[in-house]
């Protein structure tokens, strides 16, 4: 008990202390479960916001109109609007089919099609020589499209003779149309510097 009597006030200071230490301890659990609860409600609002982007995404994915234009031996040849994505078979369909004279071995039915297409199908026994049946008109810009052009349009670049433009063709035919003007180093003998020289004069659709 003297031991009690001496040091009471130093007992009434650990008490005060922990009663203290147990306060903030309740205050810090209510504190953390306030937030738990307003947790859920933030995340909904992000799945919203998530959501809606998607949504806006895929509708700036929809499908644009293009024109084509199909000549040549097809039973209604002319103008036609379509969808992105359509192929060169679409189209002849759509122009009511081959004609009986039609030369279709010259004509790749699974190819896609783009925006100012000339699909061209010629007549059986026709001179057909480095015409590309089915491209892009490159009247409105002046450019050569190096995915559609023939050998006589790529051989007017610059420093693009006819060995060169073989090349060119050959890597299409090969590997596939080109994604972009620097796929055009992949080519066998053109390099940097070729392609610095005619860059402003190609374009790639």
């Amino acid at each position: 008990m003297d031991w009690l009597k001496k040091n009471w006030v130093l007992l009434m200071i650990i008490g005060g202390l922990v009663v203290s230490l147990l306060v903030q301890i309740m205050q810090t659990d209510k504190f953390v479960d306030d937030n738990l609860e307003e947790i859920p409600e933030e995340v909904d609002q992000f799945a919203r916001e998530e959501e809606s982007d998607t949504e806006q995404a895929e509708v700036s994915k929809e499908p644009q109109n293009i024109f084509i234009d199909v000549k040549g031996q097809v039973n209604q040849p002319g103008v036609y609007q379509v969808e992105e994505g359509k192929r060169v078979r679409d189209l002849i369909q759509m122009a009511g089919g081959f004609t009986e004279e039609a030369n279709q071995q010259f004509v790749n039915l699974a190819q896609k099609v783009v925006d100012e297409m000339i699909i061209f199908v010629p007549k059986i026994g026709e001179e057909v020589g480095e015409q590309t049946i089915a491209r892009p008109t490159s009247e409105k810009d002046g450019l050569v499209d190096i995915n559609y052009a023939t050998k006589e349009e790529i051989t007017s670049l610059s420093g693009i003779g006819s060995v060169k433009a073989t090349a060119i063709i050959n890597y299409r035919e090969e590997n596939g149309l080109f994604q972009s003007k620097q796929d055009l180093l992949q080519v066998n003998g053109i390099g940097q510097k070729t392609l610095e020289t005619i860059e402003e004069a190609i374009t790639v659709r």
